[in-house]
């Protein structure tokens, strides 16, 4: 393939790319998305409705077999926002999944084997990934501010989902002294909850990160109850460090 491309001209390339775009909109999309500057605005939009297109059918039993058939095919919307985290545009790419997921939470309800549930749970692991790539201290707290609004959705709250300690343990990367209240007050309701374990080690973090080695080992003392916590404990021994 590379040597038939060597060997065609400039101008015999941009033909077949203009043709082929006309007829092809995925195409288009894929050579707009890859060599073009996005504009934010524009790109949202677009991305927006390219996920109504794809859940379309999920909440209309009209088009459904069956209640609970949620059928369904993102495939090539993440696709899209995967280049644009790889073109480095890290805000475009977290505010993309981040409309993916708010769009498929509204969705729950019509589930039938957790379709939507997995396709959530790996928009999460997306917003992890964006998260360790991010440097600037603008995009930090762009996603910081977002993640805590969506570990407050209810529709994240339903059906099973339990999504908040997954949200506010990306926002821990990013705490500061300054913001700190807010992730913490984000995490009191589930001080005694059954995933309160999960809980605990994000406010570790939190100690580790803001409050110093002291601080640290003194919280786990505190709760050597946790089979995590005391995984760790074991771990740093001796040290004085969390690892």
């Amino acid at each position: 393939m590379k040597k038939l491309l060597e060997e065609l001209s400039k101008e015999k390339l941009i033909e077949f790319i203009e043709e082929y775009a006309k007829k092809d909109n995925n195409f288009r999309n894929a050579v707009n998305v890859h060599f073009g500057k996005p504009e934010y605005e524009e790109e949202l939009l677009k991305i927006n409705n390219a996920i109504d297109n794809a859940l379309c059918r999920v909440s209309d039993y009209r088009c459904r077999d069956s209640w609970g058939n949620a059928v369904f095919n993102t495939g090539h919307i993440i696709t899209e926002i995967r280049q644009r985290i790889g073109q480095g545009h890290v805000r475009l790419a977290f505010a993309e999944i981040e409309t993916l997921y708010r769009k498929l939470l509204e969705n729950l309800e019509y589930q039938g084997e957790c379709e939507i549930t997995e396709e959530a749970e790996y928009c999460i692991d997306i917003m992890s990934e964006i998260a360790d790539l991010t440097s600037s201290s603008g995009d930090k707290e762009f996603i910081f501010s977002h993640i805590i609004a969506l570990s407050e959705l209810e529709d994240g709250k339903n059906y099973g989902a339990d999504y908040e300690d997954k949200l506010l343990k990306i926002a821990a990367k990013f705490v500061t002294a300054e913001n700190r209240a807010k992730l913490e007050k984000a995490l009191a309701p589930f001080e005694s909850t059954r995933r309160e374990e999960a809980f605990k080690l994000i406010q570790l973090e939190i100690i580790h990160k803001i409050d110093g080695e002291d601080a640290v080992d003194a919280f786990i003392t505190e709760n050597l109850q946790f089979p995590k916590i005391r995984e760790i404990a074991r771990r740093t021994k001796g040290t004085g460090l969390l690892k």
